[in-house]
Order: structure tokens, then C-alpha cells, then sequence
């Protein structure tokens, strides 16, 4: 649920990957008995990254992992979903603006 200024806060683990779709969140914009739903994407080498050297990330590494360039969803969103993540400590964080038409 959004605060009274409309946004949202979450805390998550940093997505594994599996084969053919790039490194991705999915996420979903309800109000009223409309919904958009999408994915957040990661850049390829901070997932490359994790996924070498982080357990349990490590355990399964990232050869094999499809890369953003060759996700179709992550094509048709010509980048824009794409996080800015900065590391914080031992955490990741990052910010996201979306606009909803009201």
C-alpha cells in the first residue's frame, strides 16, 4: 500500500536467475479496478557481479544467465526499467519514479 504521498517502500533478496529471461523483479500498480503490471530490471554487470562472487548467488554463478540486451521484455522497455542500484553498507538500495495517470 502507498503512503498519502503515493509511494511504497519495499525490502527484498536480490533475485536469482533462470534461463532465457534476464536478471528481474516483477511488480504490480492497482488503483481502483485498474492494474499495470511490469518488471524492474537489473544492470547485467552488478547481477554478473553477485552472481560470481555472493552466496548463495555463487553456488550456481552466472554463466548461462541471459543478459538484458537478449530479454525480449527488457527490449520492448528500451531500458527504462532498468534500477539504479548503489550499495549501501552490505545492502543494495535504489529508487524508482513511476507516473500513474489518475
Amino acid at each position: 500500500m502507498s503512503d498519502s504521498n503515493g509511494q511504497v517502500r519495499f525490502t527484498t533478496v536480490y533475485p536469482g536467475w533462470y534461463p532465457g529471461r534476464a536478471t528481474h523483479i516483477h511488480f504490480k500498480i492497482r488503483k481502483g479496478n485498474e492494474e499495470f503490471t511490469s518488471q524492474f530490471f537489473f544492470d547485467d554487470t552488478l547481477s554478473n557481479e553477485i552472481n560470481n562472487t555472493l552466496a548463495p548467488y555463487s553456488q550456481k554463478g552466472a554463466n548461462g544467465r541471459t543478459q538484458n540486451g537478449t530479454d525480449g521484455i527488457y527490449r520492448q522497455s528500451n531500458g527504462m526499467l532498468l534500477l539504479d542500484v548503489q550499495k549501501s553498507g552490505n545492502a543494495y538500495v535504489t529508487n524508482f519514479d513511476i507516473g500513474i495517470q489518475a
